[in-house]
């Protein structure tokens, strides 16, 4: 196995990371959700008007069954929003 150290250009203190069947990487800390699809060699923020403009607590899966990115974000202590791709972070739902 080998390892690569990459820049994703965002910061996070608890990002979580996910990896679809087709290789693309999901890195998601605070509002935005970064994806290489090149081994992390460039990054891209795929995030859109569907995505949350504020966050208190990101969290990312990508679900092993369906290739589903779910970007989740708790905000406050009643609320909690919830996007997610099904075209590795082409376009988002929420």
């Amino acid at each position: 196995m080998n390892f690569v150290f990459s820049d994703v250009g965002e910061e996070g203190a608890e990002p979580s990371i996910g990896v679809t069947s087709s290789g693309c990487i999901f890195f998601i800390a605070f509002e935005k959700p970064m994806r290489s699809c090149d081994h992390g060699e460039t990054w891209v923020d795929t995030s859109d008007i569907t995505q949350a403009f504020f966050t208190n607590d990101p969290y990312g899966w990508v679900d092993p069954i369906t290739d589903r990115v779910f970007n989740i974000h708790m905000m406050g202590l009643w609320t909690t929003w919830i996007g997610w791709s099904d075209d590795d972070g082409e376009t988002w739902a929420a």
